[in-house]
């Protein structure tokens, strides 16, 4: 089944070096709850939301630009939050459209397990 790990720091400032680097060994380590696809929320102190997932393993995602613009903390120097899924794919095809998370205006999901 999936797994979800996070990091988020509420003080001043935003996450620190060694934050961001323990959320990218919780996505790395977490891929033992699935590896077929992986994605990640960040949220800034403006409250902007980005997101992004990839296809498979989180190797796949970390190594990307995408993954190095959105984690550099001098270049997100206020970013406060870091949410990651990996997925098992139980149920739908191990593709883009079926990892997670998802984006419905106002609302971003992820969840381990199947909704109905």
């Amino acid at each position: 089944m999936c797994g979800l790990v996070g990091v988020a720091n509420f003080g001043s400032g935003g996450l620190y070096a060694n934050q961001v680097e323990a959320f990218t060994d919780l996505l790395i380590a977490d891929s033992v709850r699935g590896s077929d696809g992986t994605g990640i929320m960040a949220i800034n102190a403006k409250g902007r939301r980005t997101t992004f997932k990839n296809v498979g393993h989180p190797y796949n995602l970390i190594h990307s630009k995408d993954y190095d613009e959105v984690t550099n903390y001098t270049k997100q120097p206020y970013l406060k939050i870091l949410a990651g899924h990996n997925r098992y794919a139980t149920t739908g095809d191990p593709n883009h459209v079926n990892s997670h998370p998802f984006y419905r205006a106002p609302i971003t999901l992820m969840h381990n397990g199947t909704l109905t």
